[in-house]
């Protein structure tokens, strides 16, 4: 008996458990069609972490013209060089402006700028306030301004 039956199976014929179930060409290429389905998602899927995890930075655009920005940037210099100064030696103002400039520098540097400040001079008046002469230097891609700013710690 056992022969008969597995003579009368059709070759569509899948074991499914203790019987066989008849899946047609349709049924087929179904299935085939949601494994291939499932197999692009997650590829499509482990590109996408490869590419959120690749440690590329796209440079933001600011609002506004590179005057507007240079302004607040002289301004927002000077309160962190201030902050960063420890004493008035001039090694260590020589280390705050290296500071500063490196964390405004990679910050512009986000937005698609090039941010520059070099130490110039180091005087003390008469009343005993020291000024620092620093030339600042801010490129865009169509701009360039360049000025020696007096901060006074």
């Amino acid at each position: 008996m056992r022969k008969f039956l597995n003579k009368m199976r059709n070759k569509n014929d899948i074991r499914v458990g203790m019987g066989y179930t008849n899946l047609g060409k349709g049924a087929q290429m179904l299935m085939i069609a949601g494994i291939t389905l499932v197999i692009m998602i997650l590829i499509i899927a482990s590109i996408a972490v490869k590419l959120s995890t690749s440690g590329v930075e796209i440079p933001l655009k600011r609002g506004g013209t590179i005057f507007s920005e240079y302004g607040m940037l002289r301004e927002k210099f000077g309160i962190a060089l201030g902050d960063n100064v420890r004493s008035l030696t001039a090694s260590e103002i020589r280390e705050a402006v290296n500071k500063t400039r490196d964390m405004f520098r990679s910050v512009e540097l986000k937005h698609g700028n090039i941010f520059n400040a070099e130490l110039e001079d180091i005087t003390t008046d008469y009343l005993g306030y020291t000024h620092v002469m620093i030339n600042i230097t801010l490129i865009s891609e169509d701009s360039k301004i360049t000025e020696v700013v007096d901060y006074t710690l």
